[in-house]
C-alpha cells in the first residue's frame, strides 16, 4: 500500500454574474507517493466528506469524484459537483459550524481508499454562508469573542445616527480618534490571521505585524498599476535591457515562467515600475529606506536579520513546493518574524536571471538600487 501525501491548497467560492450563490467550492491538492514523488497524469479516486462539529463529527455531506492529476501531481475539482452519497451540499447550514473537510484517496482511481486526511474549514465560504441572510429575520446575539475585543463593540445607536452626516461636522480630534480605532481594529484582525490585502488583479496577500509595522508576507505579482494601467511585460532579454536603459517601467517572471514562479516568488519589477508610486494596492507603498531601517533595527540589526526573515518551510502553494526552498544549509534561518522571505533571485540590467534559491532582493522606494537584504549560507 502506497502512502499518499496530500497538501490542501485552497477552498473558495464566489458570486456568479447574476448574484446567485454557487453551490460548490473549488478544491486543489497535490498527490505524492511514499518516496515523495508526484503522482502525475493519472486518475485518482476521491471521497470527500463535510463533517460538522469536530474532526470526527457526523458527515452532513459525502460525495465521490475521480479527478486526473496534472504533470505536477495537482488535482483540481469542485466540491458539490461530484456523485453525492449522503446529504445535499446546497442544504449545508454553514452558520452552524465549525465544519471539517475529510478527503480519502485511492491512487488507483477506484474506491479502495488508502488514506484519509481531515482539516478544519477555518473560514466559512462567504457566498455560501451569505445565502442564509435571505431567510434571516429578527435579531442575533453577538457571541464572537473577536467582536468583544474590537472597537466595534462600543458603537451605539447615537454613533450610527451620525454616519450619514457630512464630515465637516466632526472635529479633527474626533477624526484622529476614529483613525486610531480603525488602526487598532486592523491590528486585531492581522494578529488573528483574518486580514488580507488584495491587489487590482485580485491577488490576495496575507500580512504580518513586525513591531509597529505591517508587512505583506509574499511578493507582489500584480500585472497592472493600482489605477488599472497595464505594466509592460518584458520577457525578451534585449527588450529588458533597452527598457532599463531608456527608463521604461516593466516587469517579468523569473526565467519567463509565470506558471512555475508567480505564485511563490511573485514578479520581478525594474526601478522605473517601482518609481511610479502605483505598484502597490491603494493605501500601501513600496517600503522606503526608513521603513527597511526600522525593520532591521527592530529585529536586531542586519547581522541577524536574514535568519529572522527567511522562510524555513515549503511554499503553502502545493503546485510550487519544489522550487521555493533556500539553498542548504540556510544557516540561522528561523522566520521568527513571520516575514516568510523567499529566495526569488533577480534580473539584472542586462536581462540575465540569477541567484534564485540563493538570494532575496527587495526594492526601496527611495533609492534606485536594489536592497539586497538576504542571502543563503
Amino acid at each position: 500500500m502506497r502512502k499518499i501525501v496530500i497538501l490542501l491548497f485552497v477552498v473558495l467560492c464566489g458570486l456568479s454574474s447574476y448574484a446567485q450563490v454557487p453551490e460548490k467550492m473549488s478544491y486543489q491538492a497535490v498527490i505524492r507517493n511514499s518516496s515523495n514523488q508526484l503522482i502525475s497524469n493519472q486518475p485518482v479516486g476521491m471521497r470527500i466528506s463535510v463533517l460538522q462539529g469536530s474532526a470526527d463529527g457526523p458527515a452532513v455531506y459525502v460525495e465521490t469524484q475521480t479527478p486526473v492529476t496534472n504533470a505536477n501531481g495537482l488535482v483540481s475539482l469542485e466540491i458539490g459537483t461530484g456523485v453525492a452519497e449522503e446529504g445535499d451540499f446546497a442544504a449545508i447550514a454553514w452558520s452552524q459550524g465549525p465544519y471539517f473537510l475529510m478527503t480519502e484517496i485511492d491512487p488507483e482511481g477506484g474506491t479502495n481508499y488508502s488514506i484519509a486526511g481531515t482539516s478544519q474549514l477555518l473560514s466559512v465560504p462567504y457566498a455560501l454562508h451569505a445565502k442564509t441572510a435571505e431567510y434571516l429575520s429578527g435579531g442575533l446575539a453577538e457571541t464572537d469573542p473577536l467582536f468583544a475585543e474590537s472597537v466595534a463593540s462600543g458603537i451605539t445607536g447615537a454613533d450610527t445616527s451620525r454616519w450619514n452626516n457630512k464630515p465637516d461636522r466632526y472635529t479633527l480630534a474626533e477624526i484622529d480618534v476614529l483613525k486610531s480605532n480603525i488602526a487598532a481594529l486592523e491590528r486585531i484582525l492581522v494578529s488573528k490571521g483574518f486580514y488580507t490585502v488584495e491587489d487590482i488583479d485580485g491577488n490576495s496577500y496575507m500580512v504580518v505585524i513586525i513591531g509597529e509595522q505591517i508587512w505583506m508576507q509574499s511578493n507582489l505579482r500584480v500585472t497592472r498599476y493600482n489605477d488599472g494601467t497595464p505594466i509592460p511585460l518584458m520577457a525578451d532579454r534585449l527588450d529588458w535591457t533597452v527598457a532599463s536603459a531608456s527608463g521604461e517601467p516593466c516587469y517579468c517572471w523569473y526565467d519567463n515562467d509565470s506558471a512555475l514562479y508567480a505564485g511563490s516568488f511573485g514578479a520581478l519589477y525594474n526601478w522605473y515600475a517601482v518609481n511610479t508610486g502605483k505598484l502597490c494596492p491603494v493605501g500601501w507603498h513600496v517600503p522606503d529606506k526608513d521603513d527597511w531601517t526600522t525593520l532591521m533595527d527592530y529585529i536586531g540589526g542586519s547581522d541577524v536579520a536574514g535568519g529572522k526573515l527567511k522562510a524555513i518551510a515549503e511554499s503553502e502553494r502545493p503546485d510550487e513546493v519544489m522550487i521555493t526552498a533556500w539553498t542548504a544549509p540556510n544557516t540561522g534561518a528561523s522566520n521568527e518574524t513571520g516575514f516568510k522571505a523567499l529566495p526569488g533571485g533577480y534580473r539584472g540590467v542586462t536581462g540575465v536571471y540569477a541567484e534564485k534559491g540563493n538570494t532575496g532582493e527587495w526594492w526601496s522606494g527611495t533609492t534606485t538600487s536594489v536592497q539586497s537584504i538576504l542571502a543563503s549560507g
